[in-house]
């Protein structure tokens, strides 16, 4: 047979579909990078999460939340009875200096864990919204001093608003935990309950310190205020009413002591808003729930109606995670386990019984 000609045979060859390869090594090179992507993204959450589990356990935290409860108790009861400006002046100096502590302990939680630890909620929404409309009104204001620094009675400029901001945040960092919210809780009301006995000391005639004005008539305890007094009993009040609801044994008896106290303070105060705060707090407590001990039965109750898995026979062994994990049995009242459907039978099927596995089986 005679070869064919060089041009004919390369004329006859199947031709090379370069543009289908070239798609190929881009779909190939694509997938390369979006699996290292998944890759990466995936190990940047895992190191996020065992940042979060370390920093859960960390003295930083721990710091962090001890200065915003005693930055709260400072707000409270913090006065100077020999400066110009007794209270408000007072109030504002250690409220910066503990903004500076804790912008720097907040400052090392995020550079030492990352940002794994900022909460995502929608209401750092709102208060980035009040920090921006606040920056906006100080940059149109007629005196910038004022609205930057506050008047020198009040100290409620742009920079109370950044200080307020940073304590918000520190906050949400800080606490998390049930026994963390009730760190800041008792700093609030014993502060509170400090205040409120250097008021009845006032009503009575018994205040070691001499005022311009006369606070028997109108106590304002370590706020200079009757009104600004009377604002914060509202607050105190609503706090030892939900404490009150939510607590058993003696804390319950020490905030419903609390409540009392803030309610005869508040009528020798005479502050018509302590009224609506008084009232608002009890609407809310007229819809809140507290847990009981049937409360926690049903939901134990409850847990138990997840489908489960058949208990090996009494001739194989435990497994190791049923011996690290015993589960408590609820009250026969809230067993909802079903019996065993029967398997459908096939044919050819032996209706015997089958006997027992092997510990060996049962093992692997």
């Amino acid at each position: 047979m005679l070869p064919l000609p060089t041009s004919l045979s390369t004329q006859m060859r199947p031709p090379c579909n370069s543009t289908r390869l070239g798609s190929r090594g881009a779909a190939s090179r694509s997938f390369g990078r979006a699996s290292r992507a998944l890759t990466d993204t995936r190990d940047e959450r895992l190191a996020a999460y065992r940042g979060a589990l370390t920093y859960d356990r960390s003295a930083s935290r721990q710091v962090l939340l001890w200065l915003c409860a005693s930055k709260i108790a400072a707000l409270v009861l913090v006065l100077d009875p020999a400066g110009l400006v007794a209270f408000q002046l007072p109030k504002a100096l250690a409220s910066r200096a503990f903004e500076w502590a804790i912008a720097a302990a907040l400052a090392f939680a995020l550079v030492r864990y990352g940002r794994a630890i900022v909460p995502r909620h929608r209401a750092h929404v709102s208060v980035l919204g009040l920090l921006a409309a606040w920056a906006a009104a100080a940059v149109f204001a007629a005196d910038r001093y004022v609205a930057i620094f506050g008047d020198p009675e009040n100290y409620l400029g742009l920079t109370f608003i950044v200080d307020m901001v940073v304590l918000y945040l520190a906050v949400s960092v800080a606490v998390l935990r049930e026994r963390d919210v009730f760190v800041l809780l008792v700093a609030t009301l014993a502060a509170g309950a400090a205040a409120i006995a250097y008021g009845g000391a006032q009503s009575l005639g018994a205040d070691p310190l001499a005022w311009a004005a006369d606070p028997r008539t109108r106590p304002f305890a370590s706020f200079g205020n009757p009104d600004h007094f009377g604002h914060f009993l509202s607050v105190f009040f609503g706090l030892a009413l939900g404490l009150a609801i939510a607590m058993i044994g003696r804390a319950r008896l020490l905030a419903t002591i609390g409540v009392i106290a803030a309610l005869v303070m508040s009528a020798i105060v005479a502050t018509r808003a302590t009224l609506l705060g008084v009232g608002a707090a009890l609407v809310a407590a007229a819809f809140a729930h507290r847990t009981t001990t049937r409360a926690l039965t049903v939901a134990a109750g409850r847990s138990r109606c997840a489908p489960r898995s058949r208990a090996p026979s009494s001739g194989t062994a435990p497994t190791t995670s049923a011996r690290r994990s015993p589960r408590i049995a609820p009250p026969r009242a809230f067993r909802c386990s079903a019996p065993a459907r029967r398997p459908p039978r096939t044919i050819g099927s032996s209706t015997r019984a089958r006997p027992p596995a092997s510990s060996a089986s049962a093992r692997s």
